[in-house]
């Protein structure tokens, strides 16, 4: 006489420690092997997404401290996204904040502050403005006596337009056409 039964109760375990987010599968639901059935995470550390205006971005790199209001906390960037957000021209800074109290939860509102440190501006210019050269991006800006190329630093971008940092001044013309000639002109009179 075969007696085996079958249990009501299903032991589910999770591939991984953590806190459960949420409950993506109700009791008597029928689920595949693959069907995710919670979204698990950790909530030590958090990653804060921060929207950072561009005129705010200069200075900010990976390590720059970020302090937390409320909840008070504080942390460090550890990536800065090249990819402008058209509808508020800003550029996604994430940090990673110590949760160790748990304070902070995924999903919420709080405001951050980024420490400044002393930065140059930023700067919109054409895509077709920027040269790169020996692994380096250069601007030409036209001087008394014609061209003279400044390094600059990529930030973000967006469809046609580069947002860039270097020694640029307020009125400075950069060359957005004939860059080809005037490129092969500058690196014919450095070699």
């Amino acid at each position: 006489e075969n007696k085996h039964t079958l249990s009501a109760m299903l032991e589910v375990r999770a591939p991984m420690a953590g806190v459960i987010l949420a409950q993506l599968a109700t009791p008597g639901q029928r689920v595949d092997i693959a069907s995710p059935i919670y979204r698990i995470g950790e909530l030590d550390p958090l990653w804060l997404e921060i929207q950072v205006p561009l005129e705010k971005l200069a200075g900010v790199k990976p390590g720059t401290d970020v302090k937390v209001a409320k909840p008070e906390a504080r942390g460090k960037v550890v990536t800065i996204g090249s990819m402008i957000q058209g509808e508020n021209q800003s550029i996604l800074v994430r940090a990673e904040i110590p949760n160790d109290q748990g304070h902070l939860r995924p999903g919420q509102f709080v405001e951050a502050r980024l420490a400044q440190v002393g930065g140059q501006r930023v700067w919109r210019i054409p895509r077709q403005a920027l040269l790169r050269v020996g692994g380096k991006t250069w601007v030409l800006v036209e001087r008394d006596k014609g061209f003279e190329p400044v390094a600059v630093s990529l930030i973000g971008e967006e469809h046609d337009t580069l947002v860039i940092k270097g020694e640029l001044q307020s009125g400075d013309h950069v060359a957005v056409s004939g860059t080809a000639a005037l490129k092969a002109a500058w690196l014919e009179g450095e070699g």
